[in-house]
């Protein structure tokens, strides 16, 4: 016999699991979020919405604040050129002495018809921390982004929470 649906929850953050995503499941998928783009995207900066689940209340405000709805030379190309973007080969790896930092590696690569334009191995350091009865990321911080076949690099968006944490662990 088949098992009785599970209701839909209203918790962004189960919406995948349905349970409550831990700590490396939500800064993989964070990750995935923030780095998607689409030429079919309606916004240039769709990725805001997409990652804002994942995301603490503050740190999405940042990122709308920072990003808005503005377009770019970037929107203009993936749009034109109908490309996408997207993390592959992503690895969580928590900081051994700061439970609330992970350390996320991926190829962030840029695609034209399923194939890579560019690619970019990429770094980022997240901050997550409790939200409620679940986990999200309250800032991030970029650890030397390696450009390959011209790739950009994002800028930073590191909260001030995770300016702070790494501040006290260089004093410490």
């Amino acid at each position: 016999p088949a098992e009785p649906a599970q209701p839909a929850s209203s918790d962004p953050s189960t919406a995948h699991t349905g349970e409550v995503l831990d700590q490396v499941q939500t800064a993989t998928t964070f990750i995935q979020a923030y780095t998607s783009a689409s030429f079919e995207d309606e916004l240039p900066n769709s990725w805001v919405t997409r990652s804002s689940p994942f995301t603490t209340a503050g740190y999405a405000s940042q990122l709308r604040a920072r990003f808005g709805d503005r377009g770019g030379i970037e929107w203009e190309e993936f749009q034109t050129q109908h490309l996408r973007r997207q993390a592959h080969n992503i690895k969580v790896t928590p900081f051994p002495d700061n439970p609330s930092l992970f350390m996320v590696e991926y190829e962030d690569q840029t695609l034209e018809n399923n194939s890579p334009v560019r690619s970019t191995q990429a770094v980022k350091v997240l901050s997550l921390q409790r939200s409620g009865h679940r986990w999200a990321v309250s800032g991030m911080n970029e650890l030397g982004d390696q450009p390959r076949n011209g790739g950009p690099v994002a800028p930073s968006d590191m909260g001030p929470e995770m300016e702070a944490q790494l501040d006290q662990e260089h004093q410490d």
